[in-house]
């Protein structure tokens, strides 16, 4: 059927359409040749066309059916006007109307108003169409003994009768959505979520520090220009009333200081921290919790111009391990959807502390381990609270605190971060670390600050968060 239509298509292209314009000037017919032309503007004159053995061919080469713009080589491009002319019934327009067109105009905008400009709209293609069919209709009229195809005559096409056509209605609620019958059931497919149990996030940066000590800081340093690299992995699990929260935290911290002679590189801040909390809930807000903290450094630090190392791996390593409950709270701002508070309390009544120092090069009694012992046990209450505030999108403060007691010695750290995000990779930070700890000897006991001890940073540099 396809190769007959084939056939009948070039046929009619060579034979049909020269008919109508005959060596005694037809009536003029208007010829649609590209989008660009308009068809009040292109006319068929016969005396610029010639008939060679039947087929129309146009003087000159003054026509181009395709735009040279135009590259499709694999697309067959056609103009409706030189489809085969075939008979299909329709003699009267559709447009047809016995009434008269109104005259005058709206009252209010004119006859000539248009919302949109019929440019921008179908209109011009719609015309295009009628003026296309108008010429095929009239050829058929005026030269039926030209008209050689009829539509009623090709085997195995379909027709649209009045029963398959949609009416109005039904037309209308299918562009609509709406269904005209709502007795009709529909299976939709069910679809379940899959849950995720297992929140993941991030923080990382390389920064370049000033950073100021105390002499008698625990971990050692000196007042120098550094460069920090931290690292803050969070992993979170909740699933119904049972929760697992993991924090996993590496600082590194190197220094070159001109006054230390005997190392061209050192370590003032080393520590990995691991600082877990399971939980079963209670309600929105308290939970019982079991907590576990463990920090070690990883590699050995010294004092400027001094050969005995003050920390190594292991050296100290610090495991502490209670048991109670957790009050958690969170706020999200209702006018900036990037401020944030989110603050949590683990009350420990019941807890261990355990330092462990394994190199026999660092002084023990710097952590409070009796001179010529590895280790020390502590049973007391462990109380640590953490606090992450984000102002908007660019400013974030975040704090901790511990303080844990055998209620015969304090050690108390506070550790607090101001984090401004100048672009997504480039920010600054402001650092302050406080710690006391009167578990130590009594000589290492500083003359001014007691045993009070801090850490203080600025830093601008890379950052990462994910």
């Amino acid at each position: 059927m396809n190769r007959l239509i084939s056939v009948l298509a070039i046929y009619a292209l060579l034979f049909s359409l020269p008919q109508h314009i005959s060596a005694n000037g037809f009536s003029p017919v208007r010829l649609l040749l590209h989008e660009a032309d308009r068809p009040d503007t292109v006319t068929i004159d016969s005396a610029r066309y010639v008939r060679q053995d039947g087929i129309l061919k146009l003087v000159g080469n003054n026509w181009t059916p395709i735009d040279n713009r135009t590259t499709f080589r694999d697309t067959i491009f056609y103009n409706p006007l030189f489809l085969p002319v075939v008979f299909d019934g329709q003699i009267l327009p559709s447009d047809l109307n016995f009434l008269s067109p109104a005259k005058g105009k709206s009252l209010l905008l004119g006859a000539d108003f248009h919302l949109i400009p019929p440019g921008a709209t179908l209109l011009p293609s719609i015309r295009q169409d009628n003026w296309v069919q108008s010429v095929r209709r009239n050829y058929f009229i005026s030269n039926p003994a030209f008209v050689r195809y009829s539509a009623f005559s090709f085997n195995g096409t379909g027709f649209i009768d009045n029963q398959t056509m949609l009416s109005p209605r039904e037309f209308k609620d299918k562009i609509s959505g709406k269904r005209s019958d709502l007795n009709t059931k529909i299976a939709l497919e069910k679809y379940v979520p899959r849950r995720i149990y297992w929140m993941k996030s991030g923080e990382h940066s390389l920064q370049i520090n000033q950073n100021q000590y105390s002499d008698n800081w625990y971990a050692g340093g000196n007042n120098n220009y550094s460069v920090i690299n931290y690292h803050k992995i969070l992993l979170n699990y909740k699933k119904d009333k049972v929760s697992w929260n993991n924090t996993i935290e590496w600082k590194l911290n190197f220094q070159k200081t001109p006054a230390d002679t005997l190392h061209n590189l050192s370590i003032s801040e080393d520590y990995l921290r691991a600082y877990s909390v399971v939980g079963l809930s209670l309600n929105s807000k308290w939970s019982y919790t079991l907590t576990n903290e463990i920090k070690t450094p990883l590699f050995r630090s010294y004092k400027i111009n001094s050969s005995n190392p003050k920390s190594a791996l292991f050296s100290p390593l610090v495991v502490n391990t209670g048991i109670g409950m957790t009050y958690s709270l969170s706020r999200n701002s209702k006018v900036d959807k990037y401020r944030k508070l989110a603050l949590s309390f683990d009350l420990s009544p019941l807890s261990i502390n355990y330092t462990f120092v394994g190199d026999d090069a660092v002084d023990e009694t710097n952590f409070g381990v009796t001179k010529g012992k590895k280790a020390k046990l502590d049973i007391g209450s462990t109380y640590n609270a953490n606090l992450t505030y984000n102002y908007n999108r660019n400013a974030t403060l975040s704090s901790r605190l511990k303080y844990f007691t055998s209620y015969s010695k304090v050690i108390v750290e506070s550790e607090n971060k101001f984090n401004f995000a100048f672009t997504r990779l480039l920010s600054s930070t402001i650092y302050l670390y406080l710690r006391y700890d009167d578990g130590v000897a009594s000589s290492k006991r500083d003359a001014s600050l007691g045993y009070f001890q801090y850490n203080e940073l600025i830093g601008f540099g890379l950052n990462y968060n994910w």
